[in-house]
């Protein structure tokens, strides 16, 4: 039968049992490890890490068909207990474990329930450490084992399972045991001292059956400095000065170490006992609140703070910083200090403290006296008029770390608020037809003060012309103006404070932009050029005459000139170049004044510039009888113009001489070959081809290879055929003309002659490579026989040279 079961398992240390039945947070993680035996079964427990006392482990197992469990057990042991399998029939656990099992199927809290012979199940339910089901803390050896949980030595948990099926099986299995770490330490903080900090945190919250926390590590980010303590705080040294530090801790106990807690907030070291911060201190206005705090650095206690406004100029004495004194040139009565009634100060005698300080500059309830010692006012700001440079002093009364009174000053500078600065010159644009113009600036800067508007003004005419716009305006238009009259622009700027100085002023003459060019004629185009003539406006503005022309190319589409001419008023052409060959370009001409470029133009359009072709490439050249013909590909670029025709030039094989009238031009004009006729078989030669356009002929193509002229041999000459004994002849023959073309051999043709008919004799022939003479056999004695002779070459085979009769003989 098949049983299967579960255990739950108490973990225990140096003879202490331990009862709870809690795992915590940590979800079960089922382990299986090869079983020792075997035996054809699955045996899992889980969880078997993060236990902390009174865990409970579910262990099941389940055998194949066929197998039978009998018994079922469970001990404790150290990880270093080994099990010896003795041919799998009487396997041995070693030393290190509990001598009694934690529990068994026949404890009397186990129900079995089984059916010989059949598959079944069994639970073991039992409770380590309490009940009938207790176990010893004696393992063999009589030594108590301590498994983790106030000791790092491992342990683990070994089920011995009986089984047969035809005969007895005993195995164990085994499951390492883990316990859960210590908790992170919470509520961490820090507090900054000169190359150091003191950091603070609440004990990690204790854990049920685990052992406590024996030791903290802080550790700071950046660098990695650390210090160790048993308490709940320490000081971290070996921090530079000016560089903000967080802080983690972790708590340590013999079961290891925690996560990392929660970092600090940074904190920055300082060789200063103190550090004031104050904000703002720059674009002041009256009523500005200033926030000012003061901190101390470890070691130092905080008594007062008090802060007063003085002139950049007062002088501070520390007088070793025991008595230290304010020079002149500051209000006698403090701005705020820690008695008034809206500051708050945290503060403890005996302690380190804070201060923080709140007031207003020049306004509100902390208004503060205008007299300084020597009873004249101070102006720091308040006025456009009357500015002077102000500073804060801060009084701070502290007592070191060894207890000794300290009083120093803290000057922090403060900057008011002031007109913005005078904004560039503005852009003004006439309107096209006169009498209208718009002025046009950028944001100057703000002075600390937010802009809140501009004053815009028109000079020139009967009286200013002035428009006062919002801080998002950056232009004005003007209407009416009088179209002869010269008008300067000019901008102020406007802010709590008051107005800018204006700007530098921009002059105009409000008359119109000019007419168009009466005229636009194109002179010529060339390599990515054109040329184009124009004439003067056919009218003119009164008091603005033309002062120069603008001719720009503008390709298919574009919004930006290929390229531009500005002529004066006496130049009335323009040659543009860096175009396009074969682009159709649009050319605009307008006119210019004083007052700006005519917003009409006169133009033309699809002026295309252009060049002569490019070279043709050579593809073919074949030699014929007195001829060659010449293949080419077309140009690469046409130059801007289509091409017209091509013609073919003979050369000398070297390709440098031309050979005079042996010229060809295609058929069609823009064909790719023709036939070069005249020339003299045998002799090389070579070709180059140029392609024309409307611009004329290009550059020559490179030279071809050499092609020669050829055509079939003439007939061999002086033939002649001589009778031989035993029925052969011998024929000769002179060689022949090769026309151009090697010869590359002869044929010999026999033919029976009756007198009038001749009839070829097959295959009575004989060849010949370079020989003038051959013999034919096997005739028939008595009949008459003639010879035909021909010469073959590259380019074919002769006409045949025919032999007179001759009688073969016996």
């Amino acid at each position: 039968m098949i049983r299967s079961f579960r255990s739950r398992l108490v973990a225990v240390s140096t003879g202490v049992l331990l009862t709870a039945a809690t795992l915590g947070t940590l979800a079960p993680v089922a382990q299986a490890e090869t079983v020792s035996g075997n035996v054809p079964a699955t045996i899992t427990a889980s969880p078997t890490t993060g236990l902390v006392s009174g865990s409970t482990v579910t262990v099941s197992a389940t055998a194949d068909l066929n197998w039978n469990i009998y018994s079922l057990r469970a001990r404790l042991c150290k990880s270093s207990a080994m099990i010896d399998n003795a041919g799998d029939f009487s396997p041995t656990l070693g030393g290190n474990c509990i001598s009694g099992p934690l529990a068994a199927n026949t404890d009397s809290d186990v129900t079995v329930n089984t059916s010989v012979g059949a598959r079944s199940s069994a639970t073991l339910d039992f409770n380590v450490g309490a009940g009938s089901t207790t176990f010893a803390t004696q393992y063999d050896g009589n030594t108590t084992i301590a498994c983790g949980v106030t000791s790092t030595t491992g342990c683990k948990l070994v089920v011995e399972m009986s089984a047969n099926n035809l005969s007895g099986r005993v195995i164990y299995k085994s499951f390492p045991l883990t316990y859960a770490l210590p908790n992170a330490p919470t509520g961490v903080s820090a507090v900054w001292g000169n190359a150091k900090a003191v950091v603070s945190w609440t004990a990690s919250a204790a854990q049920t059956g685990l052992p406590a926390v024996t030791s903290y590590t802080v550790t700071s980010s950046p660098g990695g400095f650390t210090c160790t303590t048993a308490s709940t705080s320490c000081e971290v040294s070996g921090l530079t000065n000016g560089t903000p530090y967080t802080f983690s801790v972790t708590g340590t106990s013999t079961l290891g170490t925690s996560a990392d807690s929660t970092a600090t907030s940074a904190v920055t070291p300082s060789s200063s006992a103190y550090v004031v911060s104050s904000t703002p201190t720059a674009g002041l206005s009256s009523g500005t609140t200033v926030a000012q705090t003061v901190t101390m650095s470890t070691g130092q206690n905080l008594y007062s703070v008090r802060t007063r406004l003085c002139k950049a100029s007062a002088t501070i004495s520390n007088a070793g910083d025991f008595s230290p004194t304010l020079g002149g040139n500051c209000v006698s009565t403090p701005l705020a200090s820690n008695t008034d009634s809206d500051v708050t100060v945290t503060t403890s005698a005996g302690s380190r403290g804070s201060a923080s300080l709140s007031f207003k500059v020049g306004a509100g309830t902390k208004t503060f006296a205008t007299q300084y010692d020597g009873n004249s006012t101070i102006a720091c700001g308040t006025t456009f008029a009357n500015r002077e440079s102000c500073k804060l002093v801060t009084e701070i009364s502290y007592t070191t770390a060894l207890g000794v009174a300290r009083v120093v000053y803290e000057s922090t500078a403060i900057a008011f608020a002031t007109v913005p600065a005078a904004p560039g010159a503005p852009t003004v644009a006439i309107g096209a037809t006169g009498g209208s113009a718009t002025a046009s600036w950028t944001a100057p800067a703000t002075g600390g003060s937010a802009i809140t508007g501009y004053q815009v003004t028109a000079t020139g005419g009967v009286s200013p012309i002035v428009f006062t716009v919002g801080a998002s305006t950056l232009s004005q238009a003007f209407a009416g103006l009088s179209k002869t009259t010269t008008y300067t622009f000019t901008v102020k700027a406007v802010n709590g404070v008051g107005s800018s100085l204006a700007s530098a002023g921009t002059s105009k003459l409000a008359a119109a932009v000019p007419a168009k060019p009466a005229t636009i004629t194109v002179g010529s185009t060339g390599n990515g050029s054109i040329t184009v003539n124009y004439t003067a406006p056919a009218t003119t503005v009164p008091g603005a005459p033309v002062t120069g022309y603008l001719v720009q190319a503008f390709a298919p589409l574009a919004t930006t000139a290929a390229d531009t001419c500005n002529n004066g008023d006496s130049i009335l052409t323009c040659t543009l170049t860096g175009l396009t060959n074969g682009v159709k370009y649009e050319i605009r001409v307008s006119a210019k004044n004083v007052v700006g470029t005519g917003v009409s133009y006169n133009k033309v359009k699809n002026v295309i510039p252009a060049t002569t072709p490019g070279k043709p490439s050579i593809t073919t050249v074949t030699g014929g009888n007195g001829q060659v013909t010449v293949a080419w590909s077309a140009p690469l670029s046409n130059g801007g113009s289509a091409v017209t025709g091509y013609t073919v030039q003979a050369f000398n094989a070297a390709g440098t001489d031309a050979i005079d009238g042996k010229t060809c031009t295609p058929t069609a004009a823009t064909g790719t070959n023709c036939i070069v006729a005249g020339l003299t078989n045998g002799t090389a030669y070579t070709f180059k081809v140029t392609a024309a356009n409307a611009k004329g002929s290009g550059s020559a193509s490179d030279a071809s290879a050499a092609a020669t002229p050829a055509t079939v041999p003439s007939a061999p000459g002086s033939p002649q055929a001589t009778a031989n004994s035993l029925k052969s002849v011998t024929i000769s023959w002179s060689a022949p003309s090769s026309n151009g073309s090697a010869i590359t051999g002869y044929t010999v043709q026999a033919y029976t002659w009756n007198g009038s008919v001749a009839t070829i004799v097959t295959p009575k022939k004989c060849t010949t490579t370079s020989a003038t003479t051959c013999n034919i056999g096997g005739l028939v004695a008595g009949t008459q026989y003639k010879f035909n002779i021909t010469a073959t070459n590259a380019k074919g085979t002769s006409s045949a040279a025919t032999t007179a009769a001759v009688t073969a003989k016996n």
